[in-house]
């Protein structure tokens, strides 16, 4: 039987290549093993690379410049998380506001300034490098910001290969894309985010490539919806409308609809919405809730009667108390490494099944999977 030295580089780079797809943690203790396994995983280790915080990028930046010359590292799968900076602000600073006077708050303000002008010169000399680093091999790409908006991440050239993108909160680089820079992008996956901002960013509708949406995260606020979507599909954008098309369908009259140009490859759209958790000002129903689902719905049953190819799936997912947003994005993102579905669900059912949490006592009860925060 052959020792591990006669096997050949190749075969090994593969093996090694295969494995590493939890985000470093296997290229790393594959580094650490021996000076053999060192050197065969010098490339391949870093497949796929997670980074949870600025810490830890500007540590990645640096190792990577110790690394032997001729030796470029091939990153395929890259997750930029920033989620638990310290310098977010606290989520009730009226509770730190309320106990300053004028003057120190005034000071306060300015230091936070400061503070955030510092973390953002250190995030680009560390995030622009990167990114012109992995272009030439990057597949997949998933960015959390949490607190940290708007996230001042840019894309200094093109990505050729980029596939899939998701990222949750608020992204520079994502507002006012330039097609070219993301010419091969098939799946979106993004957190509703901001009720100011268009229900779809401009980076959707400038992928004529996309073949998969998802959008997580929407509140009954989010009444554009129906007609941003219906709009980059070329279908009536008003429920009358549709409605009457539905009748005169069921009386034999043919409609034809022609597929926008904007998003012409399209195939499955997935919309996942969280319900209100009870009452809203002063006692008040949420009354706009009580019609995204049903219209988002009646627009996928239009779409699959007319537009042939294309799946529109809507959820309402009511909010679940031990769930994060960043972790279950960044599980996504790994699972779909390691050649799973992530969150491209079939089905509702198949979603419910991603929200079960091991420290969740209702999971083994019919409604454990319908709580989701």
């Amino acid at each position: 039987m052959p020792g591990v030295t006669e096997i050949p580089t190749e075969i090994w780079q593969d093996i090694i290549t295969q494995a590493c797809t939890d985000g470093g943690l296997t290229g790393r203790s594959l580094a650490l093993t021996s000076t053999f396994f060192r050197s065969q995983s010098m490339s391949p280790r870093f497949h796929s690379v997670a980074l949870y915080s600025l810490k830890q990028l500007e540590a990645f930046m640096s190792s990577l410049s110790a690394q032997p010359i001729g030796c470029t590292p091939r990153i395929e799968h890259l997750c930029l998380s920033f989620a638990n900076e310290p310098i977010k602000p606290p989520r009730k600073i009226w509770r730190i506001y309320s106990g300053m006077t004028q003057e120190v708050r005034q000071e306060y303000r300015e230091q936070q300034k400061k503070d955030w002008a510092s973390w953002t010169a250190r995030f680009r000399t560390c995030s622009i490098p990167l990114l012109t680093l992995v272009a030439p091999t990057l597949r997949t790409l998933c960015v959390i910001e949490d607190g940290i908006a708007p996230l001042p991440l840019h894309i200094p050239c093109a990505l050729p290969k980029l596939q899939e993108l998701s990222w949750m909160g608020l992204i520079e680089a994502f507002k006012v894309p330039n097609p070219t820079v993301l010419p091969a992008l098939k799946r979106v996956h993004f957190l509703h985010y901001n009720d100011i901002l268009p229900p779809l960013p401009s980076i959707v509708v400038a992928s004529s490539s996309l073949t998969h949406l998802r959008i997580s995260d929407v509140t009954y606020t989010d009444d554009r919806l129906l007609g941003a979507l219906a709009g980059v599909l070329g279908v009536p954008s008003t429920l009358h409308e549709l409605c009457d098309i539905f009748q005169d369908g069921d009386n034999g009259h043919t409609c034809k609809v022609v597929r926008s140009p904007v998003l012409p490859h399209l195939q499955r759209v997935i919309v996942h919405a969280v319900p209100p958790s009870g009452g809203g000002w002063c006692g008040s129903d949420f009354v706009g809730w009580d019609d995204v689902i049903p219209d988002l719905q009646v627009l996928a049953k239009y779409c699959e009667r007319h537009l042939e190819g294309l799946h529109i799936l809507a959820m309402a997912r009511v909010s679940r108390h031990n769930f994060s947003y960043p972790e279950r994005l960044r599980n996504d993102w790994m699972d779909r490494v390691q050649g799973g579905s992530g969150c491209w669900v079939e089905t509702e059912e198949d979603e419910a099944k991603l929200e079960i949490y091991e420290d969740d006592p209702s999971e083994s009860s019919d409604e454990g999977g319908r709580f989701f925060d």
